[in-house]
């Protein structure tokens, strides 16, 4: 009986670690929507990990351990421009140490609407493509612009990624999207 009650108490000790990770996975890819829980602030572009051009309003997030058995620290950050060409999001989910990955197990559509506020009322889909390694996808925005969403993954780690970037360019109304401001969207999205 009591090796009975000590194997069930190390099974419930390893699903409860499981359910942490889990969880810590989860949290990884938590979204601006849910920064509720996630002190947001201005930062200057150059301290941010995401490279971003002169013109972009760049915030970030301090550093956040989920918790709940998770060894996983992570830190987000955003830059966003608007100009005569268009509007720019970018999103960096990152995981700050060894122990911290960030796991990309939802389809680019589902996770691009979720994630940033220009794909929320997001119309139109297109099927999902791919450039460089990032899949991306095509959509009209909620006031008629045409706009690309993308996902870049950083290198392997742990069950995922170092980092993954979400992004979003949108054309000024009236005006589309050429293959190369696509390809140049992904390819400028970059973690320092």
């Amino acid at each position: 009986m009591v090796m009975h009650e000590r194997a069930d108490g190390a099974i419930r000790e390893r699903m409860g670690r499981i359910a942490g990770w889990s969880a810590a996975l989860l949290l990884a890819t938590l979204q601006p929507a849910l920064s509720q829980d996630l002190a947001w602030s201005d930062v200057d572009c150059s301290a941010s990990r995401l490279a971003a051009a002169d013109g972009f309003r760049c915030r970030a997030t301090q550093t956040y351990s989920p918790g709940g058995g998770s060894p996983g620290t992570y830190r987000f950050y955003t830059a966003t421009a608007t100009t005569g060409e268009g509007t720019t999001y970018l999103y960096l989910m990152e995981g700050v140490d060894d122990r911290s990955w960030v796991r990309l197990s939802r389809p680019l559509t589902e996770q691009l609407s979720q994630s940033i506020p220009l794909a929320r009322a997001a119309t139109g889909w297109s099927e999902v493509r791919l450039h460089a390694g990032s899949g991306y996808a095509l959509f009209t925005g909620e006031s008629g612009e045409r706009c690309v969403g993308f996902r870049k993954a950083g290198p392997d780690r742990g069950a995922g990624h170092a980092w993954a970037i979400l992004g979003i360019r949108c054309a000024p109304k009236g005006q589309t999207l050429g293959d190369t401001d696509i390809a140049a969207a992904i390819e400028s999205a970059r973690a320092k």
